[in-house]
């Protein structure tokens, strides 16, 4: 039976410190096969990245390969590790994302079991226990924009839209075959895996949920954090709704294709976005208040009012209407 590699591929941007985190922890993987191999996309770093690349290439276990790009965002930093990857599994890792010793391991255990050229693996991924569990941290996993693993359930065959670069693994031939790459238009790690995941569907794609194939995530986050990755979220979400205006509700739109169902999206966004001293208020109360349940309500009201903002710009400001 032929033995199944894995390349493990990991965009990177000014995190050398943890970029060294990650790289560490995937040489103390469990499975040890020499053939499988890392690929770095280096996307225009100007911290001491490379370096780090250099001084960790000989104490891994797995052949490490480090490619430079201009700063485009990890979409097109992705597309150089599919192109330049040559394993039978790609598994799409963080550079914030520190493996557990059998991560590896288990995402190829997962392809063994599922040999099809259309299945997929997403792993579970929680926050390190090397770093304090802000409030905003737990909403971001438990009802905020960023992780929802808890409505998964273990081994089942979940929706395309759980698709989480993080930490998911998928046949590098099914890629291939059908053309599929992430489109380069997404400039943040934002809906730039919702809009591909889309895409893989409809070629047929099946995603699984495996909850040993599990990661920590090495990434503090605060208020202030978060709301600039909802301003980035609402530009990234208004590229999305442009490009597959099927999946506007899903990200809290409703439009349709049309020029003018976008104008009337436009309106809407411009209407929602307004009264910003009740915005500074829920910052406050976010804050101050240690009720969780009031707080995760400001938490809510921020992000979508920022995300919002976010949109309006794109949507409406970039293009001159008034």
């Amino acid at each position: 039976m032929k033995t199944v590699e894995i390349s493990v591929v990991i965009p990177t941007y000014n995190r050398a410190a943890t970029l060294t985190k990650c790289l560490e922890a995937l040489s103390r993987q469990t499975v040890l096969n020499p053939a499988h191999e890392i690929v770095i996309v280096d996307d225009g770093s100007t911290d001491e990245t490379e370096s780090v690349v250099r001084t960790l290439r000989s104490s891994l276990p797995f052949e490490l390969r480090y490619f430079p790009q201009t700063h485009r965002g990890p979409a097109a930093a992705r597309n150089i590790g599919i192109r330049n990857s040559t394993r039978d599994i790609l598994l799409f890792l963080g550079d914030d994302i520190i493996a557990t010793p059998t991560l590896l391991a288990q995402h190829l255990a997962r392809h063994r079991i599922h040999p099809g050229e259309n299945l997929g693996v997403l792993g579970y991924t929680t926050w390190s226990p090397e770093i304090e569990i802000t409030p905003v941290m737990r909403w971001l996993d438990h009802g905020g924009p960023q992780f929802a693993y808890f409505l998964l359930h273990d081994g089942s065959e979940i929706a395309w839209n759980f698709f989480y670069t993080s930490n998911v693994s998928v046949k590098r031939r099914f890629l291939r075959q059908h053309r599929l790459f992430f489109d380069e238009e997404f400039a943040y790690a934002s809906y730039e895996d919702t809009e591909f995941a889309y895409r893989l569907r409809k070629d047929g794609f099946v995603l699984t949920y495996h909850q040993a194939a599990q990661a920590h995530h090495f990434h503090e986050l605060g208020v202030g954090d978060m709301i600039a990755k909802a301003a980035k979220d609402g530009e990234a979400g208004a590229l999305l709704v442009k490009k597959a205006p099927a999946l506007s509700q899903m990200i809290g739109v409703t439009c349709d294709a049309s020029d003018s169902g976008l104008t009337r999206t436009k309106v809407v966004l411009r209407r929602m976005v307004r009264n910003q001293a009740t915005m500074r208020l829920f910052t406050a109360t976010a804050k101050l208040v240690p009720v969780p349940a009031v707080r995760n309500w400001c938490y809510t009201q921020l992000y979508r009012y920022h995300k919002m903002r976010g949109m309006q710009e794109a949507l409406y400001d970039r293009e001159g209407y008034h």
